[in-house]
Order: structure tokens, then sequence, then C-alpha cells
């Protein structure tokens, strides 16, 4: 048998249980070709069609042709032809997330903001769609303008709450004094005062009835050192965040270096991430969150770290899927000089 039809409740199909979509696949063993025909019974097909082409996908591969009808009126099938597109051709959910739809003689579709090489691709792949549902109007994509309205409740991203805490008092009062060198923190002697900044690890409170006894550790990058203070106030610290402590050198036989600095005066400080290397290497087996289970990097993250870091380059190798390029691509001509190595 070298034809082979699957409908929705053939036993290949039957677990999904479709309700809103109506699949029928035709199988061509000789010319190793899978035509898929979707029946849309509702506008709201995205969760089972995206099932469907999932399990298709890991099966068939890339030899999938898809076909569909819809009972819908136009403007709904049109909505539907977009939605779907972005299953079928990843690349134009960054493009489409947003956009504004006006149908007369022509289907005009409003987009944020898009290259000239990135429209041709998604209007090609729309057409298609388009063609799929029998809508044969002409297809026109401008850019359009979106305001987006911050919510009552707006959430601060971790840089916008760096700088706002930036220069916060913590302990005592505030100081403009620089910080020492990690060389020159080593030979101080005891009794000496100095001001060092760095990352807080290591934190550790014990409350007793009337004080708190506070000790942590701050990390240098070259070395760390190990901090102590008491405090009758709630303790605002906390680790992982970056700060400028001033405090004296003293004696402390319950700590394992057999020395403290004693805090007098701590605030808060923003440090941009730096990495100080001689020579920098392209890594060529980066994984990202589109790797499934197997990292929890978003594509653009990793593109800003590594650009932060002074690279200019960066090769994204995700297992078996290639659904974080567009990103990749989008997030690479943002920053300018930068080259993505698509594995």
């Amino acid at each position: 048998m070298s034809r082979v039809k699957l409908d929705k409740n053939s036993k290949y199909l039957a677990s999904f249980k479709f309700e809103k979509i109506d699949p029928i696949i035709e199988i061509d063993m000789e010319k190793e070709s899978v035509n898929v025909h979707v029946k849309a019974m509702s506008s709201d097909i995205n969760e089972e069609f995206e099932q469907l082409s999932i399990c298709l996908g890991k099966r068939f591969g890339s030899s999938i042709k898809y076909s569909f009808s819809s009972l819908l009126d136009e403007e709904k099938s049109i909505h539907l032809a977009i939605s779907v597109s972005k299953i079928i051709y990843p690349q134009n959910t960054i493009f489409l997330s947003n956009y504004n739809l006006n149908i007369n003689e022509k289907i005009e579709l409003g987009v944020e903001s898009i290259a000239i090489e990135n429209s041709k691709i998604v209007l090609s792949s729309l057409n298609n769609v388009l063609k799929d549902f029998s809508i044969n109007k002409e297809l026109i994509l401008k850019e359009d303008t979106f305001k987006f309205v911050e919510p009552k409740h707006y959430i601060p991203t971790e840089k916008e709450a760096a700088k706002k805490n930036a220069n916060k008092i913590l302990l005592g009062k505030s100081f403009r004094t620089k910080a020492l060198e990690v060389d020159k923190i080593k030979s101080l002697d005891i009794a000496d005062s100095a001001v060092i900044e760095g990352r807080i690890f290591n934190l550790n409170i014990i409350k007793r009835p009337n004080i708190n006894i506070v000790s942590f550790n701050l990390d240098c990058s070259k070395d760390s050192f190990p901090f102590k203070f008491f405090s009758k106030s709630k303790v605002e610290l906390q680790n992982n965040i970056y700060v400028k402590v001033r405090a004296k050198k003293e004696i402390d036989n319950f700590n394992k270096d057999g020395f403290c600095f004693l805090a007098k005066d701590i605030i808060r400080i923003e440090v941009e991430d730096k990495l100080e290397v001689k020579e920098k290497r392209v890594e060529f087996n980066m994984h990202t969150k589109m790797s499934e289970m197997e990292s929890i990097i978003d594509v653009d993250k990793a593109i800003e770290k590594a650009s932060k870091f002074g690279y200019d380059t960066v090769a994204i190798t995700d297992s078996g899927v290639v659904y974080g390029f567009p990103e990749a691509y989008k997030k690479a001509s943002k920053i300018g000089d930068f080259k993505v190595i698509y594995g």
C-alpha cells in the first residue's frame, strides 16, 4: 500500500480528541510526501492545530504540505490564517505579535516595524496560507504605530530595579570614597579602615532578642572577604546584590580566616556585567530555551549578554529546532555589528 489516509478517528490521531479542527492526512509512501487538509470548525483552533503540527513534524519532518478550509466569514478566516501562519512559519511570530487589519478590495496588514527583507518572507508565507483558505485578495504589508499602555501595577525589570536602588543606604550613612583594589585590601593590617565593593554571598543573619548579628562574604572578583556587623533595625541585605562597604579590619576568633571586616556603612551600587579575559573565543555549542529541557536562557538575552561581554559573534545550536533563528536575527540586527552563526 503506497498511500495511507488518516482522519481524526484513526488510531494515530484518536488520542488528541480534536473538537475544533477536522484533519485529514494523506501519506504517499513512494513520493515520501504528506498532505494534510485541516477543516476549521472554530476561530480558536491554535492549540489543537499546534498539537497536530508538532506531532506530524516529529514524525514526518519538513515533507508536510498543509491546506485549509473554513466555514467562517472572510474577516475571521483572515485572522485565522494569520494565526496559523505563526505556527507553520515560526519566524512570523515576532513580526505578527501585534497587527492591525483593514479589509476592503485588498487586505492591508499593519505591523509595528519590519525590515524590507523580512517583509518579503512574511508576505510570501502569509500569501501561501491565505490561498490555502481560498482567500485570493491582494495582501499589503505596511508599518503601523502601536501605543502600549503601561499597566497600573508595573513590575520593573531587573535592570530598572538596580538603577532605582543604586546608592541606597543599607547601613549607616552615605559616602563617596573610592573602593580599594583587591591587592591593597590583602595587605591591610588589623585596625586599618577601608572601602571595599563587591557582590554579597553567604549571607547569614542570627536574630537575638535585642539585636541582629549579620555576617556575609563579599566577592571582589579576584578574591572574597568576610564581613560582620550588629544591627537593632531590620536588615535589608540580600545575596547577589552589589554593595560598597566602609569597614575596619578586626580580629575574629569565630572566623576561619582569623579576621573579618566590621562594617560601619553600606550602600548599594549598580555594577555592569563584564568579562575580563585577554582573548575571547566564540562558543560553538550554545543552547537556548528552544532546546527542550537543555537551557533556561532566552535567545535575545544570550545575544545581549554576549555583546555586553565584548563578543561580536555567537553560535546558536539548539537541538533539532530552528525556532530561535528569527529572534536571534532580529536581536543581532538591533545591536548592529554582531554576527550570529546559525547551527
